[in-house]
């Protein structure tokens, strides 16, 4: 199967971004307030690309790893958690593999998996073998096409969500959601005093609350979030004007940006850019404006 040939998922299934072997799907209405986004991935055998360069993000992703090589530790299919990451890694691109999975905002990681963010960062779990998990995992084993795997996974997602909501949450819970969304939400910039005092919440006392829920702090969250945000704008252009969409990302400056893309993915903007396009070009698709419509919806690229 050919990356051209993904399945078109019709409605509630929309495609928001296309990057080489990765493709991003808008999940349905009823559940994007803790759904980021549904992906898939394959690595072309024939690509050439031997690595794609992971970049730091801080949400949670649950997939399952189809392999079709017998080297590959997951050739046999195995259910993960892929936890936020924190500094750039490369991903071996291992030949006619697949990923399949649903990635879930980071204020809702506890409902979902009955564990904060922290307690998986930087590592890819795999829990297919615990008792929570096993059904799940037998399940999308035995389904062959993307679209129905992607659907099982959303509608564990969405049971396990269910249940959480069905419980009392504390205040702390849920100042901690409404700080991460303000943070995170589109259109709109807002300092972290201002998040704090909206949420009823000390500067001090939400930043420990960040970081022993999410494993990072609100500043950072928020830097993620602008260099993000500006990686997906450049996507949409053939040359991107650095100095413009730093300000649209929420940069002081395009220096501002520079540096901040060094620290936290060891690239300058344009080098990055270069890369992405790289990797789209070898497997012989292009980024459209159409399809990186996610630049200004806040969708990570694995």
């Amino acid at each position: 199967m050919n990356v051209s040939e993904f399945p078109r998922m019709g409605e509630g299934f929309k495609r928001t971004a296309q990057l080489g072997g990765y493709i991003e799907y808008a999940p349905p209405p009823v559940s994007r307030d803790f759904v980021d986004a549904m992906w898939l991935h394959r690595s072309e055998a024939s690509s050439g690309v031997r690595e794609h360069l992971v970049i730091p993000d801080p949400r949670i992703s649950l997939a399952f790893f189809r392999g079709r090589s017998n080297s590959d530790e997951f050739a046999d299919g195995k259910l993960a958690i892929i936890g936020p990451v924190t500094k750039p890694r490369p991903l071996p691109l291992r030949a006619d593999r697949e990923i399949i999975a649903i990635r879930i905002q980071p204020e809702f990681a506890f409902d979902v998996f009955g564990a904060p963010p922290s307690q998986y960062l930087d590592s890819i779990e795999g829990v297919g073998d615990l008792a929570d998990y096993r059904d799940l995992a037998n399940r999308l084993a035995a389904k062959a096409d993307s679209r129905s795997s992607l659907e099982i996974l959303l509608t564990w997602v969405m049971a396990r969500m269910r249940k959480a909501r069905d419980r009392q949450n504390s205040n702390c819970d849920r100042r901690l959601k409404q700080a991460v969304g303000l943070i995170g939400r589109r259109g709109r910039i807002y300092p972290i005093a201002q998040i704090a005092a909206i949420c009823g919440l000390s500067v001090r006392h939400m930043r420990r609350l960040f970081h022993s829920q999410l494993g990072v702090g609100p500043k950072q969250l928020a830097r993620l979030h602008r260099m993000e945000r500006a990686i997906l704008i450049a996507d949409k252009f053939d040359r991107p004007r650095w100095a413009d969409i730093a300000i649209a990302a929420g940069f002081a400056d395009q220096a501002h940006m520079v540096r901040d893309c060094g620290n936290l993915i060891g690239h300058t903007p344009k080098s990055l850019f270069l890369n992405r396009r790289r990797e789209a070009a070898t497997h012989g698709l292009a980024i459209s404006g159409d399809l990186a419509v996610a630049a200004l919806a806040g969708a990570a690229i694995l």
